[in-house]
């Protein structure tokens, strides 16, 4: 019971503010991002990609980002931000968190730019799901590509993400091939 009034008070409160002239609404920034942290579980990559949005609405809005990421690194746990920055695919996001944060700058601008480099935003969310060991939705990414289908089977093997390949691959050009690899290896 609890846990819903929080929830509606964090929303009751961020949708109030957000309805406010700009100028407020950027005096009032850190309790819309206090709003996103304190519901249950915490939203951090919401609150984010909210101060992302809202950053890039205001002319001084770089050195707000600046200090708003500070604000969400002193209140969420740090070890996992920029994997959950990460999660948003933003990779401008992800290097503000990055730089932000006490990591070395040889640990993730080179992750950054092999991601920058793949050849669909498609695939490169696939990338970024592998790397984050999210697989479920490393599938979805990759199943809006048909040229990359192998990859996929891969994927699917490994993890055991049968049911979730029939899924998101109903209605694709490739749903044949994944019920063939679906049969063939419940069979082995």
């Amino acid at each position: 019971m609890l846990f819903f009034k929080v929830q509606k008070v964090c929303t009751t409160i961020r949708e109030h503010i957000l309805s406010l002239d700009d100028i407020h609404i950027t005096d009032l920034y850190t309790t819309v991002i206090l709003t996103y942290l304190k519901e249950q579980p915490p939203q951090v990559s919401k609150a984010l990609l909210a101060l992302r949005e809202q950053s890039l609405k205001l002319p001084h809005g770089k050195e707000l980002e600046k200090k708003w990421i500070a604000y969400v690194s002193l209140l969420a746990p740090t070890e996992n931000l920029f994997n959950v920055a990460l999660s948003t695919y933003d990779l401008n996001l992800t290097l503000a968190v990055a730089e932000n944060s006490q990591m070395d700058p040889k640990e993730y601008l080179p992750l950054l730019a092999d991601f920058q480099t793949q050849s669909s935003p498609a695939y490169q969310k696939f990338k970024i799901d592998i790397y984050l060991g999210m697989f479920r939705r490393a599938i979805r990414n990759l199943s809006e590509l048909d040229d990359r289908w192998n990859e996929a089977a891969e994927i699917i093997k490994r993890q055991n993400l049968y049911t979730e390949a029939l899924i998101v691959y109903r209605g694709k050009k490739t749903y044949l091939a994944c019920i063939l690899t679906i049969l063939f290896c419940k069979d082995l």
